[in-house]
């Protein structure tokens, strides 16, 4: 989707709220991030859905990923079981654009068990399927205590 005039919105915006579930989803063509899961929403599981066509394209480059997520909590945030593709950014963002913070809240996060692929495609640029990282320099919101385990990720080259 080529950016025109419309607003940039997710299919889901959880912005806050604790223990919070979002099982077996189909979330699909949203001109923005398929899910995004903020800091402030602890102890959040997001098992089963299916996440794909997230975003749209600008002069800049591709917008939306499958699932945007932080956790400032020290309860785990799971990703678990989810197919999650073709978005016009990344997969799954495990990450702070913030710098300067005084707090950590790109920590506690299990992606278990999903499948991502192809995403940044619909863009033309071919992306990371996830990426776990921090734009913090001064050491405070560094990412920790994340865990990637049993995930598939594939075919995120230009063939």
């Amino acid at each position: 989707m080529k950016k025109a005039n419309f607003k940039k919105v997710d299919g889901i915006n959880h912005a806050s709220g604790e223990t919070c579930q979002f099982i077996n989803l189909s979330i699909h063509d949203n001109p923005g991030s398929g899910i995004g899961s903020w800091k402030y929403t602890a102890d959040t599981k997001i098992i089963g859905c299916y996440i794909y066509n997230n975003g749209y394209d600008d002069s800049d480059r591709g917008h939306g990923v499958g699932i945007y997520v932080q956790n400032i909590s020290d309860k785990n945030r799971l990703i678990q079981d989810c197919v999650i593709f073709n978005n016009y950014y990344k997969g799954v963002e495990i990450w702070s654009a913030t710098s300067g913070t005084k707090m950590e809240f790109v920590k506690n996060v299990i992606l278990e068990n999903n499948v991502l692929f192809n995403n940044g495609n619909p863009s033309g640029v071919f992306r990371d399927n996830v990426i776990v990282a921090s734009n913090d320099n001064e050491g405070i919101n560094v990412a920790k205590h994340i865990v990637l385990k049993d995930n598939v990720l594939y075919h995120n080259v230009d063939f």
